[in-house]
């Protein structure tokens, strides 16, 4: 099944391809672009609400701010250089 929705995705993205570069279709061809995303947003929304993508991810632990710097090194006296 997700061999054939594979397909049929390339088939349309392929197909609007190529009416893409027709300027008599480039607006038709925008506006069911833009559909087609649009109708996968909205699919995504809803699964995602109902739980039908997975295990939700839980928020990752606050980042922790920078290392503390360390000491500098001592200064040694002169050699008489």
């Amino acid at each position: 099944m997700l061999r054939a929705a594979d397909d049929g995705y390339n088939t349309i993205t392929f197909a609007n391809g190529l009416a893409l570069q027709n300027p008599g279709v480039r607006p038709a061809t925008q506006g069911a672009i833009l559909a087609l995303w649009q109708t996968g947003e909205v699919a995504f929304d809803v699964l995602s609400g109902l739980g039908g993508l997975g295990t939700p991810v839980p928020n990752p632990s606050p980042v922790p701010g920078p290392a503390p710097r360390p000491a500098p090194a001592p200064v040694l006296a002169a050699t008489g250089r």
